[in-house]
């Protein structure tokens, strides 16, 4: 689950989803590879940001980008994952976590957690679809994510209740 769909857990759901960010993928990143594996994926999610007013910067200079998931092309699930966490802890060190997690569309996965300089993470994840299908991931994120999506979701709702406050619409 993106940090966007969490926070939308929080509030109204799908109404606001491009009012505070959005999200670019692509399912056949072809001739891209990370540390010698093919990408089968990408996806990267983008808060709007606000101005000093708490004004709407919605166009695409003005975004935060807060996670990027590279899916990975699967040859060997745990050859794959066993390469990738060797070349992630000669960069990083030993991950700060790494356990199984259930989820409704995964029959289990484990993931391994790296905390990064100015409140980011890195995440490698491994696991099987309830469809039977492998998933190798690798995710970056800002720890600020849902902050970004809040602050602009803020900034929606105050501007609703202003427009409401001073309409004498039908009156």
């Amino acid at each position: 689950m993106s940090v966007l769909d969490s926070v939308l857990g929080l509030i109204d759901g799908d109404e606001y989803k491009d009012k505070i960010g959005k999200y670019y993928g692509k399912s056949d990143a072809e001739n891209m590879n990370v540390a010698g594996h093919k990408i089968s994926s990408l996806w990267m999610y983008f808060a709007y940001n606000t101005d000093n007013e708490g004004i709407i910067l919605n166009d695409d200079e003005n975004v935060r980008l807060y996670r990027a998931d590279y899916g990975v092309e699967v040859r060997d699930l745990n050859k794959d994952y066993d390469d990738l966490l060797k070349k992630l802890i000669s960069l990083y060190g030993e991950p700060l976590q790494e356990g199984s997690v259930q989820s409704d569309i995964y029959d289990s996965h484990v993931c391994a957690v790296w905390l990064g300089a100015e409140s980011t993470l890195i995440c490698l994840t491994k696991g099987m679809y309830v469809t039977g299908d492998p998933r190798l991931e690798i995710s970056y994120a800002s720890l600020k994510g849902n902050e970004w999506l809040l602050e602009v979701y803020e900034s929606i709702l105050a501007a609703e209740a202003e427009k409401i406050q001073n309409s004498v619409e039908g009156l």
